[in-house]
Formats: C-alpha cells, structure tokens, sequence
C-alpha cells in the first residue's frame, strides 16, 4: 500500500495477496510433509452409489444448513473474543468478499478453491489416510480442511463440511460430485446472499433461506 497504493485497491489484488502464499508456499510444504510422513498411496474409493439429481438438491441443502448453524455459532463466539479483548472481532472472508468484485471472487472463491481444495481434501488425502478406514478419512480429512481456512469465523463449519464432502467422496466415487457441492456452496455464500443483501427486500429474503436451510438442513441431518 506504501510502494503501489493504487494495486492495493484493485478487486483482484486481495485474492492474490491471500492466494499465492497459500498454493505456491503453504500447500506444497503440505504435500511435501504428508508424502513424507505417509508414503505410498491407496487406491481410489470404490464409490458405487449414484448421486441423482434430488439426493445432490437435498445434499446441498444439508451443507447449507450446516454452514450457517455452525456459522451462527462461530459469531457468537467470536463476538465473546471480541467483548474479552475490547476490540469486534472481523471476519477475514467477509473482509475479502467486500473488497473484491464480483468476477474475482466468483473465479477465486467459487472456482479455483472448489477445484483446488477437492483435490487435495478429498483425492490426496484418501490416498494418504484410505488405509486407515472410512472413519479415520472422513474425520481427519474434515478436521484437516478446517484448519486449513486459518481462521475461527470459517473453522468449524469447515471442517463439517469436509466430513460430508469426504462421506459423499466415499461413497460416490466422484470428485466432480464434491466439486459440484462444493462450488454451488460458495456460489450461493460468496454471490448470492451478498447480492440479496444489497437492498432491505433481498435482505429479508436471505434472512427467510437462512432459516429455510437451517430448518430443512437439520432435518436431513438427523
């Protein structure tokens, strides 16, 4: 901001000050680690069970319902943090999505993460803990994709979100299945409600999907 004040502002400069440390530095020393620590690699998931169009709606639904509880609870305990220390604690993507354009987080946000952080969470990491079980998978592979958001507002419904990507991987055998679910999860997040909230008719009606999906999310969960 002091050498090139005006790059500072452009829509796309934000996304690469967070993007090119992360996939040029952090996720190959990630990689690098992981094959050290667990060489070789199991064979992809059998899969088996087919994703119909109404199982993929209503698994989308379930994701939804699950980002905003936990998103819910994630405010709450942030504004905690932020009445403790006496400063509102922010949340960094929110920062992100503001500062940039539509086309920017549409192709960072809704594009290249999806596709990216897929292959790594779902396809890398059952090649490295399939041996392990299911449920070590679909744990660790959750845990691990919500600490890799770095930040408390994103964690945990993060890592829930990995758990049920990991499960639909098992059990679909696809990952464009997981990157489908994926995307329109940030499409919806990152676009849509964002675009809704820019007058007081779209906000109540983002405020009636979040409690849609929080209601009709919950009952799929159980």
């Amino acid at each position: 901001s002091m050498l090139v004040p005006g790059l500072y502002e452009t829509d796309w400069f934000i996304w690469a000050l967070s993007y090119v440390p992360l996939y040029c530095i952090a996720v190959p020393l990630f990689l690098l680690v992981g094959r050290a620590l667990l060489p070789g690699n199991a064979p992809a998931p059998a899969g088996g069970h087919k994703m119909t169009p109404g199982r993929w709606i209503s698994t989308v639904v379930l994701c939804l319902g699950v980002t905003y509880a936990f998103n819910i609870l994630s405010s709450m305990l942030l504004t905690g943090i932020g009445m403790l220390k006496g400063t509102p604690a922010q949340n960094p993507l929110d920062m992100l999505v503001s500062a940039s354009g539509l086309v920017w987080n549409l192709l960072f946000g809704c594009v290249v993460a999806p596709v990216g952080e897929e292959l790594i969470f779902r396809k890398w990491m059952y090649a490295k803990l399939g041996r392990f079980g299911d449920k070590a998978y679909v744990l660790l592979g959750g845990a691990v994709f919500g600490l890799f958001h770095g930040n408390l507002s994103q964690m945990f419904y993060a890592a829930v979100l990995g758990s049920i990507f990991c499960w639909m991987y098992l059990r679909t055998g696809s990952l464009l299945v997981t990157i489908s679910l994926h995307m329109t999860v940030n499409v919806i997040g990152m676009a849509v409600m964002p675009a809704l909230a820019m007058s007081e008719a779209g906000t109540m009606a983002a405020g009636v999907l979040v409690i849609v999906f929080l209601i009709a999310g919950g009952v799929l969960a159980v």
